[in-house]
């Protein structure tokens, strides 16, 4: 059944003016994200309070991800999409007006974003499960997707150099009403666009079932249960070492706090992922899509993670970060090909929210840990010579500040080029798009 709005827009047309909502709310969240964690860094001059800003809000999304996908599959999606960014919206315009009576406290900051990530995971849970509605046909998924990792890291490139300037002029306050006004835009294209109803399905589960009936569907099947293995891997060493926790700290530790070359070394690396959304869109990505997600992440951990690793320049700082987000389109287009292909529209909003809540429960946890290691014992093991870890990793990163900052990511290159080479080597993943999952065959994993 069609949804409401078909005489408005359909086709392409339809799908561009979602974008442009996506596009735009995700520069207005660039430029919060980049904002909150210069300030937290200013102000605590400690890698760890960036990196349990960066975990309330993704631990909460990741939580509550399971209901959010009930919902999905429930109630009209495209209203659940609406009450997530008009939640979003009001959440940051309480931030903005603390900020302006100057009651903005880091304490406030992760409660706020606790609750932003709920109203996220209700969006963003309903949107993955729009998008194969949306897309044209089935042959452009893999296109579609790369558009949407386009709209979702394009904005890196240019939130965080009008970020900087923004903090050095107006502030924190005027940042945070901006990000208000782009979740105000996302909301009326939103209105003006069609999304088709979902399929309804033929299996009503009360609500433990409902919970049970996704992680079994995946776990029935050794192909996605595997992808899934890969994509909690990857997800932990994004988070370990990546732009939501250590990147910030690392730079400005070598660079003394220099807001500037921060927002280049993010805005010029973020590129890749524009480079690499256009040329995935074009292109469509590889027939066999399990080799994108595979070649994917041993590219970016074993040329643009360990670069970033041993590199204390500027230049080699943004060509890593470019390299990691370059690969970033291919593999998500990939991996969401796949999901989209196997599961069936009916089922996706539960199967897809207990993917999120596996893969991505991970990466708030990956933050945690490594907020805590980079304080606690990485720094400090790495201040001066004559420590046991000197000894080992000097001769790769040194020693000094930012020293341990600088092997963490050595290490998450490491491990991140095991996980592809573990998939290479598992028959059950390199055979994945050889078969076709069906409703059945995931209510039979509930007997």
């Amino acid at each position: 059944m069609a949804g409401r709005g078909d005489h408005i827009l359909s086709g392409w047309s339809n799908f561009w003016v979602i974008w442009s909502g996506q596009f735009v709310s995700m520069f207005g969240s660039g430029l919060t994200t980049f904002s909150l964690a210069f300030w937290a860094f200013h102000e605590t001059d400690r890698a760890s309070y960036i990196a349990l800003i960066t975990f309330s809000k993704f631990a909460t999304t990741a939580i509550a991800s399971p209901f959010a996908g009930i919902l999905a599959d429930r109630f009209d999606r495209k209203i659940l999409i609406l009450l997530g960014n008009l939640g979003l919206m009001l959440l940051s315009a309480i931030m903005c007006a603390l900020s302006i009576v100057n009651h903005l406290s880091y304490e406030v900051v992760i409660g706020i974003l606790a609750l932003s990530g709920l109203c996220d995971a209700v969006q963003l849970i309903s949107f993955d499960s729009i998008v194969s509605l949306i897309a044209p046909s089935r042959k452009h998924f893999s296109k579609v997707n790369a558009m949407i990792s386009l709209a979702n890291k394009a904005p890196q490139v240019v939130a965080p150099l009008v970020a900087s300037l923004l903090l050095g002029s107006v502030g924190l306050s005027l940042i945070l009403m901006v990000d208000s006004g782009t979740f105000l835009f996302c909301i009326i294209t939103l209105l003006l666009a069609s999304v088709p109803q979902k399929l309804e399905s033929r299996h009503k589960l009360q609500l433990l079932n409902e919970l049970k009936f996704p992680l079994n569907y995946i776990y029935s099947n050794a192909g996605l249960r595997r992808i899934q293995i890969i994509s909690i891997s990857i997800n932990f060493l994004v988070g370990f070492a990546g732009s939501g926790s250590i990147l910030p700290a690392l730079v400005l530790v070598y660079t003394h706090n220099n807001a500037g070359i921060l927002a280049r070394v993010v805005s010029i690396g973020g590129c890749g992922a524009i480079i690499g959304g256009i040329v995935i869109g074009a292109w469509g990505g590889p027939r066999k899509k399990v080799h994108g997600i595979l070649i994917g992440v041993l590219v970016s951990s074993l040329c643009g993670r360990f670069l970033v690793g041993v590199g204390h320049t500027q230049f080699t700082w943004i060509l890593g970060v470019f390299v990691i987000q370059m690969m970033i389109p291919l593999i998500n287009s990939s991996d969401q090909a796949i999901w989209q292909a196997k599961v069936p529209q009916e089922i996706q909003g539960k199967v897809f929210s207990a993917r999120i809540i596996a893969g991505d429960i991970s990466y708030p946890l990956g933050i945690l840990v490594s907020g805590f290691l980079a304080d606690h014992f990485f720094t400090p093991s790495m201040a001066q010579q004559g420590t046991y870890l000197v000894s080992i990793f000097g001769w790769i990163v040194g020693h000094g500040p930012g020293a341990g900052l600088s092997l963490m990511y050595v290490i998450s290159a490491i491990l991140g080029g095991g996980v592809a080479i573990w998939g290479y080597l598992s028959g059950a993943v390199r055979g994945i798009e050889q078969s076709e999952p069906t409703v059945s065959r995931g209510v039979q994993a509930l007997k």
